[in-house]
């Protein structure tokens, strides 16, 4: 819909690059489980808030979501690895199990 409208407007690159990067902010609002929701919505609006004043009145701070950093680069490059010919490798067809000699295509 947002890519639609867009490509009808005079200029549309511009317009779309916006509204598709409002639209993964408003994703990444959306599927964030470790920080203050209320902490993210007041400082889009500027105001400062921290989440020790939340006093778990949103669903991420009832939760007790929390955050731990992961370096996967070695994994992510492990499964690279798999695919020397630099060919697509979905989680899709990591997780569903094939025959061997299936097709990838």
């Amino acid at each position: 819909m947002i890519v639609e409208a867009s490509q009808q407007a005079r200029g549309a690159q511009e317009p779309l690059d916006r509204q598709l990067e409002n639209l993964g902010r408003m994703v990444g609002y959306c599927e964030n489980k470790a920080d203050c929701r209320r902490v993210l919505l007041l400082a889009y609006l500027g105001d400062d808030f921290h989440r020790d004043q939340c006093v778990k009145t949103c669903d991420t701070c009832v939760a007790g979501g929390t955050y731990e950093a992961v370096d996967m680069t070695s994994t992510s490059l492990q499964v690279r690895s798999t695919r020397p010919d630099g060919s697509r490798f979905t989680l899709d067809r990591a997780t569903s199990p094939r025959p061997p000699g299936a097709s990838d295509a």
